[in-house]
């Protein structure tokens, strides 16, 4: 029944590493309890819009089996493809989990940095965590970018903003341009439709579009994509997309107080074996100050969920406090000092940070904190004083201590650590971090004064070659976070061409370095050689091929393991819009050692992602291959794995968000697993959510329904703050009267006007706004005197900023583009007719703008040559016609000219384009002659 518990809740690529058997051991070689390392090379150097997948391995060096949960940080905008889970491992087991995310097409250029973590449910002190660091590179080329679009609309505007497209390539090219918009409501519209240009050209293009009234997300996006015709199909060239921050058309009363968020949830857990289970959790984050210089953040959630439960949560209470010069934590979190002495202790204690000491280049900070389970009953305390050189820069003292009181089969044991730890700035994009540390203890048998010393440097020079080099060391004696423990590794990548990239990392592993059989079965020694070349194709093409050459030893006899293996692999795959896939094939000579068996073995990993909106996000992965893979292979993963997760909007208040794994290798008796999860979410009125959970194993379906409602905590009452006040009126008539009921929009705050049309904001932060006005309660074919919207900037103090806003009738300038005939007096032409002879032949996808001092509008002709601008505020226009789309060797009756709207009118015009008139040069040069019978004259 064990075998078949650890199957449960599994996810792609799981394969179990029984390492460690015969008497259960609590050694630990690193965190507490649990170890997680990084099988992967220790950096990714990437171009955006790739996919990539980094393995873990997840070590539990407990005695009884726990039930884990994994999470992952990844910087702001990256998506995860294989979705994140919990997991059973049994005592001393090891597995390799899969981490697949994406880079995204916008991602910028630098060192980013991913926080895999893992954490017992149980108990969250047996927990680990480790950080891999991802190098995005610059890529220059861009085909198609957007100018100036608005930074916000409120639902219901109207919008306008150009692109510009450039042909980069060395032939000519005709494009096809489309837009869409995310929210299927809310229409969009590029102009021209069809342009073309030869190589190094470029076009200007036209968005226009409208949100829906009642949009009632937070952003929307703009897809914008030129196409290409080959060979009879359409094919995409270039896209890119535009996110427009969007404020629904709902209005609330300005809130004159300082506003701490927070939300209260309460749920009900109903289990397998049909107990229900309740919980709630009251938490919030946010600033106590209007300066944003005090951070405040809890969490109080209980009671215990019992950890045989998917949905299984201790209790926990914890509150931290901050400011520039005072940190304080308090409660169930964890604490440390420095990762050579103790680093992520959770239990529950205080600790306290004055960050600002001797004018700011002096800060010092303690800790307290003890077990919370009971079972081992620890308490740890630290102290650092730290001196700061500048620049990220700083030398730093720790001093900790550990105790751990006697159990049945262990004896008391008292810990004393100290460490000088820097962080060293030693390039413009290098850092060189250093730690050196000793420990005394009382531990029976133990040795004294034992070291431990870490080094980590990494960076890019100016040639773009990405570098980390990194050691950590820690002696059979030293018994801080790191324990009997060496790990070095080293990482290069170097590009080879504009399109190529060199990479080879070699790391080593040591544990249980005195080989004590009293502190485990095993002594691992470990080798990692790896090799990759990456290739950078055209139109989001990529190919890399890899090499790994992998060998594991146990150095304590009798020996548990000797193996080794090498993989050759090629990874290859396209990320072009919304569709990114990936497919890698990997061919694998394996070797145990000890038995003397070896294979070779084959597998297959594909990866696919499709985001056809911000709504909706689908991802696939599937491995097969050989199932005669030994069961102590790093690198090949195990056959027979599939899975995938959707997320879906599927109204602006329900959300759905699926997943499903399958692992395990089935044809060779190996243990199979299923687990699929469900999370919908439904909002309420008030912003409040309710929230459905299933979870489903082989063995067990469990539901959990959570209700929860947002609770504003009022701080302090605002004092750097803005008033604006101000008139809407009428602005046609003499005696200019107010007009009631119309709604005004500052930000995210709005109120209506009253009977004489008078408006307050009475508390606004200071800055740059823009004031909209809701064109529903001014009706349809009315606009402002000024230009919409209306930006102004609001100062703090008791002195008002006051606004009147006009509304006028808007005014209507339509017309007509069409085709002239041949050349009349001065050049001119009368209009050629159209196929049915009645009329001139008209002229679509020609661009015509509107402009003045502070504001300009485009539209493009229809396919009858029309085209139309609606609710223009009167004034004077500049008119523009863009020769872009005409024949070769016409020109227009009319290219520019001056029009005057006034209220309410409308006004027509045609124009016609003519053969341009060419000019004959004689030239006064040479003999001319004539032959008459063969006689020259």
């Amino acid at each position: 029944m064990n075998a078949m518990r650890v199957g449960r809740g599994l996810s792609a690529g799981l394969v179990f590493l029984f390492l460690l058997g015969g008497v259960p051991s609590c050694a630990q070689f690193r965190g507490r309890g649990l170890e997680v390392r990084v099988v992967s090379p220790v950096q990714i150097v990437s171009e955006p819009s790739r996919m990539h997948t980094i393995s873990f391995e997840v070590t539990n060096r407990t005695n009884r089996q726990e039930r884990f949960r994994e999470e992952v940080t990844l910087p702001k905008g990256w998506t995860l493809v294989i979705p994140m889970t919990s997991f059973v491992l049994p005592a001393q087991a090891s597995a390799v989990r899969l981490l697949s995310f994406q880079i995204p097409i916008n991602a910028g250029e630098g060192r980013e940095t991913i926080r895999y973590s893992v954490q017992s449910d149980r108990d969250p002190s047996i927990r680990d965590a480790v950080e891999y660091d991802v190098v995005v590179l610059a890529v220059a080329k861009t085909d198609l970018m957007a100018e100036n679009p608005p930074a916000s609309l409120m639902a219901g505007e109207e919008y306008e903003f150009s692109a510009r497209l450039v042909n980069s390539g060395n032939i000519p090219r005709t494009f096809l341009i489309r837009a869409k918009n995310t929210d299927p409501n809310s229409p969009v519209l590029a102009a021209p439709s069809e342009v073309f240009l030869a190589p190094g050209e470029g076009a200007a293009l036209s968005v226009s579009g409208k949100i829906d009234p009642g949009f009632r997300g937070t952003v929307t996006v703009i897809q914008i994509t030129a196409d290409v015709e080959k060979d009879g199909k359409k094919e995409e060239a270039v896209s890119t997309a535009v996110l427009l921050e969007v404020v629904p058309a709902l209005f609330k009363k300005p809130e004159p107080y300082h506003i701490l968020p927070s939300t209260f949830a309460v749920s009900v857990a109903r289990t397998a074996e049909g107990d229900t289970k309740p919980s709630f959790e009251w938490k919030g984050a946010g600033t106590l100050d209007e300066e944003g210089e005090q951070h405040f953040s809890f969490s109080f959630r209980g009671p215990d969920v019992e950890d045989s439960s998917f949905f299984s949560r201790t209790d926990e209470y914890w509150m931290n406090y901050s400011s520039r010069s005072l940190g304080i934590l308090m409660g169930d979190q964890p604490y440390g000092v420095s990762p050579l002495t103790i680093y992520s202790s959770y239990g529950r204690g205080f600790g306290v940070d004055f960050k600002s000491m001797a004018g700011g280049s002096m800060s010092a900070g303690l800790f307290y904190v003890r077990d919370r389970a009971g079972e081992e009953d620890w308490i740890d305390r630290g102290f650092y004083l730290q001196h700061s050189l500048g620049e990220d820069s700083f030398l730093r003292l720790n001093v900790a201590q550990s105790e751990t009181k006697a159990t049945s089969t262990e004896p008391e044991a008292e810990d004393k650590l100290w460490s000088l730890e820097a962080r060293l700035r030693t390039g413009q994009n290098d850092t060189l971090e250093l730690e050196y540390g000793r420990s005394s203890t009382d531990r029976p048998g133990a040795k004294n004064d034992e070291d431990a010393y870490r080094v980590l440097w990494r960076g890019m020079t100016a040639g773009k070659m990405s570098f980390s080099l990194g050691k950590t060391h820690a002696g059979a004696d030293y018994w801080g976070y790191f324990h009997s423990y060496d790990y070095e590794n080293a990482s290069v990548s170097v590009p080879l061409g504009p399109k190529m990239r060199l990479g080879v990392g070699v790391s080593s592993y040591e544990n249980n370095l005195d080989r004590r059989p009293g502190e485990s079965d095993t002594a691992t020694s470990e080798n990692l050689v790896q090799a990759t070349l990456d290739f950078s194709l055209q139109n989001g093409w990529f190919l890399m091929v890899g090499f790994d050459d992998f060998g594991r030893v146990d150095r304590l006899a009798p020996a548990e393991f000797d193996y080794s293996e090498t993989s050759y692999w090629v990874r290859f795959g396209r990320s072009f819009g919304q569709i990114n896939w990936s497919v890698e094939p990997r061919f694998s000579d394996q070797h145990n050692h000890l038995t003397g068996v070896s294979e070779s073995a084959w597998n297959v990993n594909f990866l696919v992602s499709y985001f056809p909106s911000p709504n909706l996000t689908l991802s696939f992965f599937w491995n097969l291959g050989d199932n005669d893979v030994l069961s102590e292979s790093y690198l090949l993963r195990g056959s027979s794995s599939f899975g995938g997760s959707v997320f879906w909007r599927a109204s602006p208040r329900l959300t759905l968000s699926l997943a499903y794994t399958r692992s395990g290798i089935g044809d060779n008796a190996e243990l199979l697993s299923n687990q699929f999860d469900l999370i919908a979410t439904y909002e309420m009125t008030e912003d409040r959510l309710l929230t459905l959970e299933v979870s489903r194993d082989d063995y067990e379906t469990e539901y959990r329904l959570s209700y929860q409602i947002p609770i504003g905590i009022k701080t302090v009452k605002k004092t750097n703050v803005g008033i604006l006040r101000g008139r809407v009126f009428n602005s046609m008539v003499p005696e200019k009267p107010g007009l009631p009921d119309i709604v005004v929009r500052v930000g995210t705050e709005a109120v209506v006007t009253d009977k004489d049309g008078v408006f307050l904001f009475p508390a606004l932060e200071p800055g740059f706004y823009r004031v909209m006005i809701d064109p529903k309660s001014i009706g349809y074919g009315f606009t402002t005197v000024q230009k919409y919207p209306i930006s102004l900037e609001v100062k703090g103090g008791p002195t008002p900023v006051s606004m009147d806003i006009g509304i006028t009738q808007g005014a209507i300038f339509r017309g007509r583009v069409a085709l002239g005939g041949d050349a009349g007096k001065d050049g001119a032409a009368a209009p050629a007719p159209d196929s049915s002879g009645t009329g001139p032949v008209s002229l679509a996808h020609i661009l015509v703008e509107l402009s003045r001092e502070d504001q300009t509008v485009r539209r493009s002709t229809d396919m009858n040559g029309e085209f139309v601008f609606d609710n223009i505020r009167p004034g004077n226009w500049q008119l523009k016609f863009y020769e872009a789309g005409i024949p070769a060797g016409y020109q227009f009756e009319t290219e520019s000219k001056t029009i005057e709207l006034a209220p309410g009118d409308a006004v027509e015009m045609v124009n016609l384009i003519f053969p341009k008139k060419r000019t004959i040069q004689f030239i006064d040069s040479g003999t001319v002659t004539t032959s008459s019978s063969g006689k020259k004259k």
